[in-house]
This record gives C-alpha cells, structure tokens and sequence, in this order.
C-alpha cells in the first residue's frame, strides 16, 4: 500500500477507536459515579450519613456570572449543591437544561441550588442562552482552577452533588436526568 493510503487507514482506525471511547463519556452510562478518591473524608465530617463521599469540595473560588458580577462559591456552603459543568455548544449540555430547571424549581425550597459553570463560552452567548431557555438558576463562567478542583473534565456535561459539609456525594458524566439526581438528592435533604 502506498504511503498516504496506509497514513488514511491509520488515521480512519484511530478515529473509529477514539470515537468508541469518547461516546459513554460523552451520553455517560446511565448509572451515576460515586466518588473514589484519595483524601478521605473522615465521618465525623460528613453531615449526612447518605453520602459516601471520599472527597470535600474546594468551594474558595469566586467566579464571574453572565453578567460580571463576582459570585464566591464558598457563599453556598450552606446549601446542597448540584454543579453542573456544561458549554452552550455542548448538544447533550442543551439537552440535560429541562431537567436542571425542573430540579432547580423543584427543589429550591428544599436548600438545593444547582449551579450551571459554563465552559468555554462567552458571557453574551450565556445571557441569550439562558433567556432563550428561562433558566431559573445561576449560570457562572467556569475557569481552569476550578475545573481541576472538581477534577480531570474528560466530557461535558458533567455534575457533582456537594452536601452541606462540602463532600462531593454525586458524580455523573453525561446528561443527567431528574431520577437520577432525586435518588442522589433525598439522603441529603
């Protein structure tokens, strides 16, 4: 075979692979993720006997809303949390949105609040988005620091639930759907 051909086939076979691999990380298994990590989180720490959380949340970041205003993750510390990594290009991102409202509506009564961290986009495009779609529930730029805090970001859409405590109990890669995040929800309420 002459030369570019065989470059053709190994770039076709790659891309066949990495396609493989990239899908249940990308549209996820349907089963959520506990968390298991190194730095345990001892029990007498934990405020909710329903998390099986390894890991605390690094909430010390402040970031920016659509609108510019600082926003100091720390300040929801008394909430349980739904983090929800997401990008308005992201088509699973756009899918899971219904159901984030549904849950934030839901639930924000309750000491929930979700929190949509953009990636990747500007914070014009996440005003129309968020209008476009009535998102009833605050949508901050995301920043590198704070993607490494939460973690390798293989994929987007990816959420995390933090109970009251700061220990990361819920991790899903993949658009989640409102039963998944109830059952993750109702030990920590």
């Amino acid at each position: 075979m002459p030369a570019m051909t065989t470059r053709w086939v190994a770039a076709a076979v790659a891309s066949v692979v990495g396609g493989a691999l990239a899908v249940p990380m990308i549209f996820g298994t349907g089963d959520a993720v506990q968390m298991r990590e190194t730095s345990p989180v001892p029990s007498h720490e934990r405020a909710t006997p329903g998390c099986q959380a390894e890991k605390k949340a690094d909430l010390n970041f402040t970031l920016k809303d659509m609108n510019g205003a600082d926003v100091r993750l720390s300040d929801f510390k008394s909430k349980v949390l739904l983090i929800n990594f997401w990008g308005t290009w992201c088509a699973p991102c756009r899918a899971e949105i219904p159901e984030l409202i549904k849950i934030a509506g839901k639930y924000k009564d309750k000491g929930v609040m979700v929190l949509g961290l953009a990636q990747q986009d500007t914070p014009e495009d996440l005003r129309a988005f968020a209008a476009e779609h009535k998102m009833n529930y605050p949508s901050l730029m995301s920043t590198p620091e704070v993607e490494e805090a939460f973690g390798p970001m293989w994929a987007v859409p990816m959420s995390f639930i933090v109970d009251r405590a700061g220990s990361i109990c819920f991790k899903h890669i993949g658009p989640v759907t409102t039963e998944q995040v109830e059952k993750a929800l109702q030990p920590l309420l």
